[in-house]
C-alpha cells in the first residue's frame, strides 16, 4: 500500500446509497467514483476482500447542515442517457427515506441535489434530450425533469448558488405525497374522485409535512415545496417565491409535453404558446428564461425543414436562430438509412416548424449526445 491511503472496512459504506468519497485500491489507482452505489453484499464483500481504501485529506464538504456550491460534487464524466438508472436509484432511496421519516433523508436529498447540478455541468443538451426524447409519465422520471430544467434556469435567472441547491431540493421533494397513486393518475381516463382531488390540491402542505417528519428543517426549501402550486397575480407577486413560481411552470410544461391517458401531449410550442397566456408579471420574467434557456427548439424535438426532411434537434443555438440538426426522415416519408447532419443556416434546410412524427426510426440517442 502506498502513503496516503486509509483501508475501509464494511462500515465505511452504506448499501444502496451513493458514495461520498471515492475509493482507491492499494496502489492509489481509482476503483470507484463518488456517487456510485454499492448496490448489494456480494459486491460488497468482494471489494473488502480486493481491499478498498480512503484518501487520508478528506475533501471539503463545506460545513454541515447548509447548501454549499461545490459540496459533494461527483467528478465522473456522467450521461443523461447512460447514467440515468443511477438518479432513479438514488431518487427512489431519498423518496423512501422520506417516507419513512429516517433521519437520513436530509443529507441524502443534498447529494442528489449536487448529482442533478453535475448531470446539467457536464451534458446540458443530453439533459433536455433525455426529456424531450424519452416522454415517460413515470413519477421518478418527472421528479428527475423538474430537477433539470429547475437547475438549468435558475441559472439562466441568476439566482445565487444556494437558492439553485435548495430550489433543485424542493423539485426533488415536492410532490413525495403524491408517490402512492401517481401512476394511477398519468394512466386514468376518467374524472378524479373528490378524494384524489383533494390530495392534489393539498399536496404541497402534505409534502412539506413529510419533509419535517423526516427531519428537513431548511425553511426556504420548505416554503418552496409548500407554495409551488401558487400561482402569482398583481397582488401575491411580492409573496411568492420565484422559485415557487419556476418549479410551478416546470410542473405544468413536463405535464403538458408528456400528456396523459385522456389529454394528448402537445409540442413544445403548443406548451410555451399555453404557458405565456396572459402571465403575471413575476410569472413572465420566469417564462421568459425559461424559453430562452430550452430555446424554439430544445435538444431531443422534432422539426421539419425547408428540404421536407423530418430532422431531430441535437443542440440549441445561443441566439435561437440555427440549431444543430441530424435529419432522420427524408421527404418522401421514408426513415433514412442513419441520421444525417443538416446546417440550418442553409436555407434550403432552415427550420420551419417543431412537429410530431409518428413512425420514428430507431435512434442511437447515447452516441447522438454523447459527451
Amino acid at each position: 500500500m502506498i502513503p496516503g491511503l486509509t483501508r475501509l472496512d464494511y462500515t465505511a459504506i452504506h448499501l444502496g446509497y451513493p458514495l461520498q468519497f471515492p475509493v482507491y485500491d492499494g496502489k492509489g489507482q481509482l476503483l470507484l467514483n463518488k456517487g456510485f452505489v454499492v448496490k448489494d453484499r456480494a459486491q460488497l464483500d468482494a471489494l473488502i476482500r480486493r481491499g478498498i481504501y480512503q484518501k487520508k485529506t478528506p475533501q471539503k464538504t463545506g460545513g454541515s447542515g447548509g447548501f454549499h456550491p461545490g459540496a459533494d460534487a461527483p467528478k465522473a464524466i456522467l450521461n443523461a442517457f447512460i447514467d440515468f438508472d443511477e438518479l432513479l436509484e438514488q431518487l427512489q432511496a431519498v423518496s423512501h427515506l422520506i417516507i419513512n421519516e429516517q433521519p437520513e433523508a436530509n443529507k441524502r436529498t443534498r447529494l442528489l441535489v449536487s448529482r442533478v447540478e453535475q448531470f446539467c455541468d457536464q451534458n446540458a443538451e443530453a439533459c433536455l434530450a433525455r426529456i424531450h426524447r424519452e416522454l415517460s409519465g413515470d413519477f421518478h422520471h418527472k421528479v428527475i425533469y423538474y430537477a433539470w430544467l429547475c437547475c438549468l434556469i435558475s441559472r439562466r435567472l441568476g439566482l445565487p448558488p444556494q437558492r439553485q441547491k435548495r430550489l433543485i431540493a424542493a423539485a426533488l421533494t415536492a410532490n413525495i405525497a403524491l408517490l402512492s397513486f401517481q401512476e394511477k393518475l398519468h394512466h386514468s381516463r376518467v374524472t378524479l374522485s373528490p378524494e384524489q382531488r383533494e390530495i392534489i390540491d393539498k399536496h404541497p402542505q402534505l409534502s412539506a409535512t413529510a419533509l419535517r417528519k423526516a427531519g428537513i428543517t431548511d425553511d426556504h426549501w420548505l416554503k418552496i415545496v409548500e407554495t409551488h402550486h401558487e400561482r402569482a397575480s398583481a397582488s401575491s407577486d411580492e409573496r411568492i417565491l420565484t422559485e415557487s413560481l419556476l418549479l410551478g411552470c416546470c410542473e405544468h410544461y413536463i405535464a403538458m409535453i408528456v400528456g396523459r391517458a385522456n389529454r394528448e401531449p402537445k409540442t413544445v410550442t403548443e406548451a410555451f404558446e399555453w404557458l405565456l397566456k396572459s402571465p403575471a408579471p413575476a410569472e413572465k420574467r420566469i417564462l421568459e428564461a425559461f424559453q430562452a434557456e430550452l430555446s424554439a427548439y430544445p435538444p431531443g424535438t422534432f422539426v421539419r425543414l425547408a428540404s421536407e426532411e423530418i430532422a431531430l434537434v441535437v443542440s440549441r443555438d445561443p441566439e435561437n436562430r440555427y440549431p444543430k440538426v441530424k435529419a432522420i426522415i427524408s421527404a418522401r416519408g421514408a426513415p433514412l438509412t442513419a441520421p444525417m447532419t443538416r446546417h440550418t443556416e442553409d436555407p434550403d434546410y432552415a427550420v420551419r416548424e417543431v412537429v410530431k412524427p409518428k413512425n420514428v426510426p430507431n435512434i442511437n440517442n447515447t452516441l447522438i449526445w454523447k459527451n
